[in-house]
């Protein structure tokens, strides 16, 4: 995949979210109406109108399970971003062996400078 579709798909994830968590409320709104117009209407319904309210109730709260799960599964740009970032800079850490002695190094540079430091004090000191 070229890194122009890449990107592409990665400015697209807030719309995909956004359209797949607007399905899943506006399902388990529907799902809730439903429900409420049964409980109301319980008595005067007949039995195949209670059993399309059922089957229709049903049928929203599954689609709003689902498309709620889908919104929650597909990271936004920002998190996309990370995950592309940190995957390619882990990727790089693992493959690079002279990275593993940067910290020793890093550690060896901060103690001489420390040292320095601590000495120039100390001859200011005995002045």
């Amino acid at each position: 995949m070229s890194n122009y579709w890449l990107i592409y798909w990665i400015t697209r994830l807030d719309n995909i979210q956004g359209a797949f968590a607007f399905a899943a409320f506006a399902s388990l709104a529907a799902a809730l109406f439903l429900f409420m117009s049964f409980m109301v209407g319980l008595d005067y319904d007949s039995e195949s109108e209670i059993e399309t309210k059922n089957k229709w109730r049903k049928s929203f709260l599954i689609a709003g399970v689902i498309f709620g799960a889908i919104a929650v599964v597909i990271p936004s740009k920002n998190d996309a971003i990370m995950i592309a970032a940190g995957g390619k800079a882990m990727d790089f850490v693992e493959q690079d062996s002279s990275l593993s002695k940067l910290p020793k190094q890093t550690t060896l540079f901060i103690t001489k400078y420390l040292d320095g430091k601590i000495a120039d004090m100390e001859k200011e000191d005995q002045k």
